[in-house]
């Protein structure tokens, strides 16, 4: 059986997972334990103590050397199994991963890179979870086997020696190959290899110098004063091996860029013609031009006023968006539009509930930090309630008097500051926007004595250690931890959102309150159904389907409230006369292409997406609808419920691969919306491979994403941005 132990939580909000794994006969807590009754030795714990934002963790398996002492698997298997739990355990879907390795436990490490490879081709969540492994530490790592022989001579226990023990034979031709593999694909990683130099009493040395090094480009390996037992048991916290591994996770790292000579080695191979190789590079270089030209817009922090200037942009906001709206606007008797009412401005749920600590940090910050104008990053997964949180913030400091509310992309702004007492803004997706996220950074950095108090805050799925690149120039006003990272809810939080948010949307339907009797034990199935979105999803399918309450998980709740609100946009399609599926394509469209613009529609509409309207009238049409908003066709929020809704919409069960016009149609979505295209890629990709959502969709729109381009291979110059920036590992494969 695995398991995986919290040993210590983090100190402050969570950047990274510190993972250890124990040895052959080792335990998850005595292998890290000098002595054995004193748990203050348990070691790793130091690490939580002097790192902030570090949670540390010991997986523990079954792992005897001989069969006598029980069973063990396979190396292949061990790293499998707990790989599937790594991928299972909602705690690991953010933040960055450490993992250290003693002994065996050092080639499952390896063992369990190169299956998540593999299965990071397959899925989001793999593929997350990959990405962010960022380093490994080998603990006297037998990587090309230990003399089980001599063992064998010495102790007599090998007779019946256990599956994992025979994995680890001297120059075992199974552990080389894993070697070459590591040693040819993990470029990306940064790595610590330390080795015992002393001999155990009886055993003699148990990992010889030449196995405890990988012979890893650039790695060195590092002696210590230890045996094979004693390196994993530093005594106190100036031993070499403690200090050793707290440097070593301290250490500042970001894995290295892709190559633009790879890429462009990969063009003249498939492309194959000189002149079209230089068409081509000519083309891209234009692009990549474009792409790097310095923005015209402006951002200014004046003595009366803050002013975001955007060429071409219409009239100027006079005020931060925050645009609370009555849930009855969205929940009406026979007449429910779901994608409102999970909206965090319409009042679903009107208590923040589980989220007073991250409130009071995020207040706490903006009223009484520095003077100097600062920004501070809220992470968490789709669904986890950022938006909300932070919207909770700006209503309770406009309340004291200050300037709050939610930047609007490609919108000029003209805020008024003149008795003020700050200026709160909140930039939502700001990897998808980085253009202004840049902007934002670049003028905080230049504006060291604000009039007024300024704090900025991004909204992110992306961890700390992703944005602090970026805001390098803050030089420290950024802070060196998340102001919050929201999580799962606890299971009282969780049945007393459900039973606000039914009881609301029942009240606003005019349908009967449903038992709530089993929310608890639905809530305590899956971290993910504590998550506020899914809590919500689980009220409103309760009110809606009093018998199956709380009986699917929520990742099918997420799937069955998309398709219902797509039987309503359907219905509605039909009732205007343009098809029963024009209008559903055209917003599943628009949650690839952050929505649609007139032109967008227009051009659609020439490619036959309209049953043969016309552009015009298709536009006219479809601007009576309650989806056309400011001049376009909205983009679905929330996040998750949109990827559900793209995916049944596009990769349903009639067109699994979608409509053979699908390429085309996507490219024309995505015309002039490229720009934070890999980051909205790797959401969607990652929403759509979810447990119970979508089964297949994620891989279907990868495929007609890569078609789109082998379509026409003059469509890549306009994705070149995704090439020369980190993009999500869910969407590296369309990238390159």
């Amino acid at each position: 059986m695995v398991d995986i132990a919290c040993l210590a939580e983090s100190r402050g909000s969570l950047t990274a997972h510190v993972i250890f794994l124990h040895g052959l006969g080792g335990h998850p807590r005595l292998t890290w334990q000098a002595t054995k009754k004193d748990e203050k030795t348990l070691w790793p714990r130091w690490l939580a103590k002097d790192i902030a934002g570090h949670a540390i963790w010991s997986v523990g398996y079954e792992a005897p050397i001989s069969r006598w002492s029980g069973r063990a698997m396979h190396l292949v298997d061990r790293a499998d199994s707990i790989l599937g739990l790594l991928l299972a355990r909602t705690e690991f879907r953010t933040g960055r991963i450490i993992l250290i390795g003693h002994s065996f436990g050092g080639l499952v490490i390896k063992q369990l890179l190169r299956t998540l490879d593999s299965e990071a081709k397959k899925t989001g969540v793999a593929a997350s979870l990959l990405d962010r492994i960022h380093k490994v530490a080998f603990l006297a790592t037998p990587h090309s086997g230990a003399d089980l022989a001599v063992w064998g001579d010495r102790l007599r226990v090998f007779a019946r020696p256990s599956a994992a023990a025979t994995d680890i034979g001297r120059n075992d031709a199974n552990l080389r190959d894993l070697n070459s593999w590591y040693r040819d694909n993990v470029t990306r990683i940064l790595h610590l290899v330390l080795w015992e130099t002393k001999p155990v009493r009886i055993l003699g040395t148990i990992v010889k110098p030449d196995s405890a090094d990988p012979g890893l480009h650039l790695v060195r390996t590092w002696p210590t004063d230890t045996d094979h037992f004693s390196i994993a048991k530093p005594t106190d916290e100036n031993h070499a091996v403690y200090t050793f591994v707290k440097n070593f996770v301290l250490e500042t790292f970001e894995p290295p860029e892709s190559k633009i000579d790879e890429i462009a080695e990969t063009l003249g191979t498939v492309k194959g013609d000189t002149g079209q190789i230089r068409t081509d590079t000519g083309q891209i270089l234009a692009r990549m031009e474009e792409v790097n030209r310095p923005s015209q817009t402006t951002i200014t922090f004046a003595q009366d006023a803050f002013r975001i200037e955007v060429p071409g942009s219409p009239s100027p906001l006079t005020e931060p968006e925050l645009p609370w709206q009555s849930l009855a606007d969205a929940v009406r008797p026979d007449d429910f539009n779901l994608f409102d009412a999970f909206r965090w401005n319409f009042g679903l749920v009107e208590t923040l509930y589980g989220r007073d600590k991250e409130l009071n940090q995020i207040l706490d910050w903006a009223e009484h930090g520095t003077l100097m104008p600062s920004a501070r990053l809220v992470t968490g997964d789709g669904g986890s309630g950022k938006t909300r949180l932070a919207a909770a913030a700006a209503k309770l400091l406009g309340h004291c008097g200050w300037t709050a509310g939610f930047l609007k992309p490609g919108v000029s702004m003209h805020i008024g500051m003149r008795g003020s007492k700050g200026l709160f803004l909140i930039l939502d997706y700001p990897e998808e926007n980085l253009d202004l996220a840049r902007l934002m950074i670049k003028a905080l950095a230049e504006t060291r004595n604000a009039p007024y108090r300024v704090r900025v805050v991004f909204l992110s799925r992306r961890d700390f250690a992703h944005w602090e690149t970026e805001t390098l120039p803050l030089q420290g006003r950024f802070g060196r931890l998340p102001v919050a990272a929201t999580g799962a809810l606890t299971t009282g939080d969780t049945v007393r959102l459900i039973q606000e948010a039914a009881g609301r949307f029942a009240q606003h339907a005019g349908i009967p309150m449903p038992s709530l009797d089993r929310a608890a034990g639905w809530a305590n199935e899956d971290p993910l159904h504590r998550l506020p979105l899914f809590a919500a999803a689980a009220a409103i399918h309760a009110v809606l389907e009093p018998n199956q309450a709380f009986g699917i998980e929520g990742g099918a709740i997420i799937r069955y409230l998309a398709d219902r609100e797509r039987d309503r946009v359907q219905r509605v399609s039909q009732h205007l006369g343009i098809g029963a599926a024009t209008l559903g394509r055209l917003l599943a469209l628009g949650v690839l292409g952050n929505g649609l613009t007139v032109s967008h529609i227009q051009a659609l509409a020439g490619e036959g997406i309209g049953e043969g309207m016309s552009g015009g009238g298709l536009v006219q049409t479809i601007a009576d609808t309650p989806w056309w908003k400011s001049g376009q066709l909205i983009r679905l929020q929330p996040d998750r419920l949109a990827a559900a809704f793209l995916g049944l919409e596009l990769f349903g069960a009639r067109f699994p691969e979608g409509d053979e016009r699908l390429p085309a149609w996507m490219s024309t979505a995505l015309t002039g919306n490229e720009t934070g295209f890999g980051d909205r890629l790797g959401r969607l990709l990652f929403d759509l491979d979810a447990s119970g959502v979508t089964p297949g969709a994620a891989r279907s729109l990868e495929t007609r994403l890569t078609f789109m381009i082998e379509q026409d291979p003059g469509r890549a110059q306009r994705f070149i941005q995704m090439a020369t920036t980190e993009v999500p590992y869910a969407a590296s494969g369309f990238a390159a």
